[in-house]
């Protein structure tokens, strides 16, 4: 095989690599949202209701400002009997922006959010969204970016040699 065709083919790979890395990232990133199942207003204290058990991720929505207002608030959920669920704030950043609190809800039902270290300032342009936590089902594209690494880098390594 000529050094012409050698690179011409590694050219190829690499074009096919990066061109299949960048879409199976896309569609992976894309599947991993979670549903937002309840948007509330920031408020002391107020009753949600899920629709079924699991885990829910808590954000906050400054609609589309910078704030620092969820900075240092504390979270808590009840049960309508008045058993509080456990409740702990995740260190890793979720598929729809910034966990503040993430729940593990037991049953479907009406639960009982409360806030704490509210300040006195006007909150009603800040909401709070509940999203369900569902498993990630994005394997095969994670296989696909992977693959798209391999030919890329298969293909600089033709380029090279």
């Amino acid at each position: 095989m000529s050094g012409d065709a050698i690179t011409a083919f590694g050219a190829v790979l690499i074009a096919a690599g990066v061109t299949a890395f960048s879409i199976f990232l896309y569609l992976a990133i894309a599947l991993n949202q979670h549903p937002i199942v309840a948007t509330l207003p920031l408020a002391e204290e107020q009753w949600v209701t899920f629709d079924a058990p699991g885990l829910y991720n808590l954000h906050g929505d400054t609609g589309g400002t910078f704030s620092l207002v969820f900075l240092g608030l504390r979270y808590t959920l009840q049960a309508a009997d008045g058993t509080q669920l456990p409740g702990y704030r995740p260190g890793t950043r979720g598929a729809n922006g910034v966990v503040l609190w993430r729940f593990n809800v037991p049953a479907a039902g009406s639960y009982y959010l409360r806030v704490w270290r509210l300040s006195e300032r006007d909150l009603t342009a800040y909401k709070l969204n509940f999203a369900r936590v569902l498993p990630f089902k994005g394997w095969g594209y994670v296989a696909g970016v992977a693959a798209g690494v391999l030919c890329a880098f298969g293909g600089a390594i033709m380029l090279i040699v």
